[in-house]
This record gives structure tokens, sequence and C-alpha cells, in this order.
């Protein structure tokens, strides 16, 4: 990847034929993360590029598909297709994952557009040298200013989030303790034991408002009994009549298995660290185990809940 890319708040990528699939894009980003990372597909209004605009703005780039990718800090990435699918624009605060995205897309086969850098022209004339002049000192003393607003903002948010982490902590703690007395937990060597021959159901629940990822274990077969086949990716959404039959059986699944007080799965210890977080790895580290993923996405209502499947998982449907 270019330094240019490295440190740019947006991006753009060109593919000399069509861009490959949402789903296809977001499996390589996965695969540079090394860890699921939650998406919302976004079916926005085709808008046509604007005249005045320069061939590497965001509206040459807006199409009736998109996708947002959430990483840490519910920091979020965009994604757009151009009209002819040769162009991925993306933009977002969340810099991790804009340089995930691009190592991606250039595995792909995309190449990165560098944006046009255009000089600022010089003063011209005494009232714009004034201007000048003028203009720079007061900006300094503003970025000044604002430096200090955010040094102050900075030493008192950082003891509440460290506060907050801690009170996680103890909070999670507290119900793998409860779950304990109450026979729902197991240690991840008895998790092996079941995932290796492919017994029961891997719940990999994400609860994206905490940056938390809990392991649930049920002897029930959850994609033999989703009333529509599971999804393999959070981006590949079955048709309308189906999604909403998706939606109640995810909000099913959480009630009955991973809820702390009514659920009947069991908490299981994470395992190692290169395998948390990352259904892929561990279809690949144990082919015959069916594996779930139950996105939990507080901040965003009607995204609440999203219940997929890894692909390698079995099928009794």
């Amino acid at each position: 990847m270019g330094n240019a890319a490295v440190g740019l708040p947006c991006a753009k990528f060109h593919f000399s034929t069509a861009a490959p699939a949402l789903d296809v894009i977001y499996d390589a980003i996965c695969d540079v993360e090394g860890a699921d990372v939650h998406a919302i597909v976004k079916r926005a209004p085709i808008r046509p590029p604007s005249p005045t605009s320069p061939p590497d703005a965001a509206s040459d780039c807006f199409t009736g598909e998109g996708l947002e990718l959430y990483g840490q800090g519910k920091q979020h990435l965009t994604f757009r297709l151009s009209p002819d699918r040769q162009d991925i624009f993306m933009a977002g605060p969340a810099n991790s994952l804009l340089k995930s995205s691009c190592q991606a897309l250039e595995k792909l086969g995309g190449t990165l557009v560098e944006p046009t850098k255009r000089r600022a022209p010089w003063p011209n004339g005494w009232r714009e040298w004034l201007w000048f002049l003028v203009s720079v000192p007061v900006s300094l003393i503003a970025m000044l200013l604002v430096g200090l607003l955010l040094l102050v903002v900075g030493f008192i948010a950082i003891p509440r989030m460290m506060r907050s982490r801690l009170r996680e902590r103890r909070q999670d703690r507290f119900l793998r303790s409860r779950l304990a007395s109450a026979g729902r937990s197991m240690t991840w060597p008895e998790l092996e034991v079941k995932l290796k021959p492919g017994e029961g159901t891997l719940i990999i629940e994400h609860l994206w408002s905490k940056d938390a990822i809990r392991e649930w274990w049920t002897e029930d077969d959850l994609t033999s009994l989703s009333p529509v086949p599971l999804p393999t990716s959070p981006v590949l959404l079955p048709e309308e009549d189906q999604l909403t039959c998706l939606h109640q059986y995810s909000a099913l699944c959480a009630a009955k298995y991973i809820d702390p007080n009514t659920g009947v799965a069991k908490l299981s210890e994470l395992g190692p660290q290169k395998l948390q977080g990352s259904s892929r790895k561990l279809a690949e580290k144990y082919p015959k185990a069916r594996i779930v993923v139950l996105s939990r996405f507080e901040w965003e209502p009607e995204q609440t809940l999203a219940l997929w499947r890894t692909s390698s998982a079995t099928l009794s449907m």
C-alpha cells in the first residue's frame, strides 16, 4: 500500500474490470483484520456525478449499493461503488479499518487512485496580503486553544473510560461466576472436545458497543433449526421476505441460548488469542464444527441483531 493511503481519511480504488462483490471485499478485509468485522449493507438511491465535482470526489462514487464497516469505538468506514462498478470510494474516521481495506483491495487487484494535488494560490494585491498576515496568527492561536481544550477533555475522558472498562470487566467476571454456579460454563478444552467432531453449535456473540466477545456452546443445531437458510456473511442478506424471518430467528436464539437469565447455552472460556473473534480461523481449525455469529449492535436500532454462519459449517437442512 502506498504511503499516500496510510494517512488518508478517505481513499479511492480503481479496478480495470468490475470490482469484486461486496461479500468478497468483506471477506478480504476480515482476513487482513484477523477477526470478524461488523458490517451493514446500505442501499441508497443512485446519485449521478456532479459536473462541478473533481474526478476523485465522493459524489462521483455513490450508487444504490454500499457497505458500512464498524471498528472499535463505534468508528465506521463507508464504501460506495461507482455506477460502472469499477471504482470504490471509502471514507470514515476508522483509520485502522481504512488501512486494512486498502491492503485488502490491493490484494483483490485494485489500484489506489492518488488524489489530485492542488497548489494554493499566493495572495495577490495588498488587501489579500493583509488578510493573509492577519489570518495566519489568528489561525495559530485558534489551533492552540483547540489543542488546550482537547487536552483538558482528554484528562477528563481518559479516567472515565478506564473506570468504564474496569466496570465492564467486573460485570463480565460476575456473569461468568454466576453462570458457572448455574452449570452454564465450560472450559476451552471441554469446548474443543465438542468442536472437533462437530457436536452442537458454537455461538460467537459480538457485543460491539463494548468491544467484547463471548463464545457459547449449545447441543442444538442452530443451522437446521433456522426457518430460512442462514447467510454465510453479514453482507449476503436474504430477500426481504426471508429477512424478517431471519431477524425473528436471531432474536429467538438470543433469548433461548445466550441470555444470562433465560438461555440454556454454556459460556465458554475464550480460546487462544489468535482465534478470538474470528469465525473463519475457528472454522479452519475445526472444519466439522457448526459455528454461527450473533452480532449485537446496540446503537443502530434497526440492526440490533445479525446472525450468520461460517461457510464451512455443517448443514443438515
